[in-house]
């Protein structure tokens, strides 16, 4: 059910984030615009940081809300790593996750990129620690090969348990193939969402 109290824009550090202090579990807050539902072949950047060291926290992509339960997510929960976690259909990961667990109050930076190819959905992700390198490589790249699996979809945040989880930076940049919103098209794809 719907619920506008679940996020909103916190003060971190003297810095306004988007974020949430909810302990529920799997809540969501999704890009709601014209078109948005439409978008395909797109990368997500952007950055994450968690106050409580167990909770879940991630990005999530090709989301189908509110019509279906259906989307790609980056996501940590529990002591894990980073992960490519999809809910409601499957994916096969090489590797497993992106090797990367994260510190409690430190800001991780991410890139997440989905995109159609013939007949499966490639799903790849990279995350950092703000202030290091960037992997050159993609850290965990994932396929969908389900006959019913999503092929387009807003893009939204996941949080679940304990701890202020706050998000920064967030943009969506258009792959090839994409189906963009109605803007002139440019070598440099547009950033179609910004929140600083």
């Amino acid at each position: 059910s719907e619920s506008d109290g679940l996020f909103g824009v916190l003060d971190l550090g003297g810095s306004r984030v988007f974020g949430t202090s909810s302990t529920l579990t799997n809540i969501h807050s999704h890009v709601v615009s014209t078109g948005a539902d439409q978008w395909s072949s797109y990368e997500v950047q952007g950055r994450m940081q968690i106050a409580d060291a167990p909770s879940g926290i991630g990005i999530t992509a090709y989301s189908q809300f509110p019509q279906a339960d259906v989307y790609y997510r980056l996501r940590r929960y529990g002591a894990g790593a980073f992960e490519v976690a999809p809910h409601g259909t499957t994916v096969s990961c090489s590797p497993a996750n992106t090797g990367v667990v994260p510190v409690a109050a430190s800001w991780y930076r991410f890139r997440f990129e989905v995109m159609p190819n013939g007949s499966s959905n490639s799903i790849r992700a990279k995350v950092w620690q703000e202030g290091a390198v960037e992997p050159v490589e993609w850290q965990v790249s994932c396929t969908d090969t389900n006959a019913n699996r999503p092929t387009h979809g807003t893009i939204g945040v996941w949080s679940m348990g304990s701890g202020q989880n706050a998000w920064d930076d967030l943009s969506v940049y258009l792959l090839g193939g994409s189906v963009p919103p109605p803007t002139p098209t440019t070598p440099q794809p547009p950033i179609l969402l910004s929140i600083d």
